[in-house]
């Protein structure tokens, strides 16, 4: 049976029995760094919400975490969290 959020994934020309989850991709502990190289999509979106992660050229140093306590406008990194993994895997970055 699927998990909750998970994608079928398939391999070469075999099926694979083997679910990856990939609401668990992004936590709030994600380095900045590594968050807007493996999904550039989120830059914008985390502007959008006054989360800037990309001064002068150069991502922000530290957690997602850090960043959200430092500029977010509500300050619930969970919410937050969860609705950047949905925008991701809606935009198909998840």
């Amino acid at each position: 049976m699927q998990p909750p959020g998970a994608a079928h994934i398939q391999t070469g020309e075999m099926t694979t029995e083997r679910w990856e989850t990939s609401m668990s991709d992004i936590s709030a502990d994600v380095n900045v760094e590594e968050l807007v190289e493996a999904h550039p999509k989120a830059i914008g979106w985390l502007a959008d919400r006054g989360i800037v992660c990309i001064r002068c050229g150069e991502p922000y140093w530290g957690s997602l975490r850090e960043l959200a306590a430092a500029r977010s406008k509500d300050g619930d990194i969970d919410a937050l969290v969860v609705d950047l993994n949905l925008f991701l895997e809606e935009a198909g970055e998840g």
